[in-house]
């Protein structure tokens, strides 16, 4: 496993937990200053400083995505558990699964925010509703491997309940190979709370939010490039690390407990 992208992700919401940020203290007469020793990032059209904001919204969506992803894979994976062992359940959740995958997560997610108002708790909401299927497809496709081993077979003969099986055999046999999953969607959620915010249907002002900046900067592309360029990079450097270190785990093996 590459160290390197943990690392990185645990530094970047240590510095953003850790510094001190002033992120609404108004100055007008400091208003889009480049970026120098005094404003590492400069300020924007209020004269707040963009480097406290970014750290401010990098604890926000890291936290958020945290929140989505936990809730997404707690409930996939134990009805992907369900589906899986008894037939008579997969014949109720897979069609489900299957219809609402169709669709692509954004336009799900601004149906749901669009109803429902925007909003942190919102955006949890619209996320965990379709992310929790990623999961439950990849468990359930696990399970129905694991359930025709040897060993699940043995445990059967000697009367195991099928919840022993399921929670203390198959379940951690599963686990492992959801854990790149875990990270890429990790990423994907980053850039999916980022898109909300652009849209205006996230993190509602004043609370900083790296989509929401994206989007108070696009007005200032010309004379304060520093209001988007931040707020974009680590938009796209949260995704990579997450993702790179999903890509670094790589899908390990069964490992049987008998």
């Amino acid at each position: 496993m590459n160290l390197i992208y943990p690392s990185l992700i645990g530094f970047l919401l240590l510095l953003s937990l850790a510094l001190p940020a002033e992120t609404e203290k108004i100055d007008l007469e400091k208003a889009l200053v480049a970026p120098n020793f005094e404003y590492p990032f400069g300020t924007d059209y209020l004269g707040r400083d963009v480097f406290s904001r970014v750290l401010k919204a990098l604890s926000i969506d890291i936290g958020l995505s945290l929140l989505i992803v936990s809730t997404s894979a707690i409930i996939g994976i134990l009805l992907g558990l369900i589906s899986g062992y008894y037939k008579i359940f997969d014949k109720l959740i897979t069609p489900i699964v299957d219809a609402f995958l169709a669709f692509p997560e954004i336009v799900f997610a601004l149906v749901i925010v669009s109803s429902l108002g925007p909003g942190m708790l919102t955006i949890a909401i619209a996320l965990i509703a379709f992310g929790w299927m990623k999961y439950t497809r990849l468990v359930r496709g696990l399970v129905f491997s694991l359930k025709e081993r040897d060993f699940v077979t043995m445990l059967r003969s000697i009367g195991a309940s099928d919840r022993r099986i399921i929670f203390l055999h198959i379940l951690p046999n599963a686990i492992p190979q959801t854990i790149p999953l875990i990270t890429y969607h990790l990423g994907h959620s980053i850039v999916s709370i980022s898109a909300l915010g652009f849209l205006g249907l996230g993190v509602q002002p004043p609370t900083p939010e790296l989509g929401a900046m994206l989007n108070e900067g696009r007005f200032y592309l010309m004379s304060a490039w520093w209001l988007t360029f931040f707020p974009g990079i680590f938009i796209v450097l949260l995704a990579f690390l997450f993702i790179g270190f999903g890509n670094s785990l790589g899908v390990r093996r069964y490992v049987i407990r008998d």
